[in-house]
């Protein structure tokens, strides 16, 4: 009979121990993602593309590249690498892309990040673009200019096709979908993402 007092007293000390090294290890296998490695768009710096290196992405212009997330998780600063000195604005946004190129009326606005910038740098937005990505699904990652312009730097020669609308496009309240009369030129990369986190 003395027994069975110990041997609840050790049941009962151990199973919360038990219960907590589960729910630590279920903790850890969780993957996240990092600003630091993980993004929809690229990171990459063509500021020495060889040739043409930058666009001026006029107020009301809007251009579009087609990218995969490469982690599940919410979007976090946009960034756009700045080219030159002069006192530029813009908006980068993220559009599901629900369907083949080019953007169209069901591809739909996520949020978007605005930029300003007044030396060559890669700039950041002021805040975060809020909304959340899927691992793999592709998105259009797209900046436009306000109305002092953003300058940009891309390459003349690259592996994308950019998409793009330019003129009439609504920088104040960017729409709720891509529907539009798009053209695009092939060839293009541009120095442009936004961080998942």
């Amino acid at each position: 009979m003395k027994r069975i007092p110990i041997i609840l007293c050790i049941l009962l000390f151990v199973t919360p121990c038990l219960a907590n090294q589960i729910i630590i290890g279920k903790k850890k296998a969780a993957a996240s993602c990092s600003v630091s490695t993980n993004e929809v768009g690229d990171r990459t710096d063509y500021t020495s593309c060889g040739g043409t290196c930058h666009y001026n992405v006029t107020a009301t212009a809007v251009y579009c590249v087609g990218y995969t997330a490469d982690c599940t998780g919410t979007l976090s600063y946009a960034y756009a690498r700045h080219y030159g000195t002069g006192s530029d604005e813009g908006k980068v946004c993220v559009y599901s892309k629900n369907s083949a190129a080019p953007p169209d009326s069901s591809d739909l606005l996520i949020g978007c990040g605005t930029i300003s910038s007044s030396s060559a740098e890669l700039a950041q937005s002021a805040s975060e673009v809020g909304g959340s990505v899927t691992a793999t699904a592709e998105y259009w990652v797209c900046i436009t200019g306000g109305t002092s312009d953003f300058d940009i730097i891309r390459t003349n020669s690259g592996s994308s096709t950019v998409y793009y609308i330019s003129a009439g496009f609504n920088y104040g309240s960017p729409p709720a979908n891509l529907d539009g009369s798009w053209q695009n030129t092939a060839s293009r990369d541009y120095s442009m993402y936004v961080t998942i986190k």
